[in-house]
């Protein structure tokens, strides 16, 4: 499992921060801390977790309930990747008379406005 970098971590406490009024860390202890209490988690999953969390609490924020939170978010992020990757290989191929009846138009309209339009 990777750790969250420190950097990111200080990020998801200055958030934190934000709703509870903690104390900034000047050590970067507790920055090392939660990097590695939230390993394998993507910063914009543990982002979303610390506002549902403080949407609907108001208890201290431990990494423990962002990884709670943050654990369902990035699965179902991954059963929609997986769906995703199943439809784009279960897709047709592009007719090739079709691709070249468009690059035509394309090639036309930029012929005649010397650039796409807006």
């Amino acid at each position: 499992m990777t750790d969250l970098a420190p950097g990111d971590a200080a990020r998801l406490l200055a958030l934190a921060a934000s709703y509870d009024n903690r104390r900034p860390d000047d050590t970067g202890a507790a920055a090392r801390s939660w990097a590695r209490a939230l390993g394998g988690l993507r910063i914009d999953d543990c982002i979303e977790a610390i506002h549902l969390h403080y949407r609907d609490s108001t208890d201290f924020l431990m990494p423990a309930m962002i990884r709670r939170l943050a654990t369902p978010l990035a699965n179902e992020r991954a059963r929609l990747d997986a769906r995703e990757q199943r439809a784009i290989a279960a897709a047709e191929p592009a007719d090739p008379e079709t691709v070249r009846q468009s690059a035509a138009r394309i090639r036309s309209i930029i012929g005649k406005f010397g650039t796409m339009p807006a």
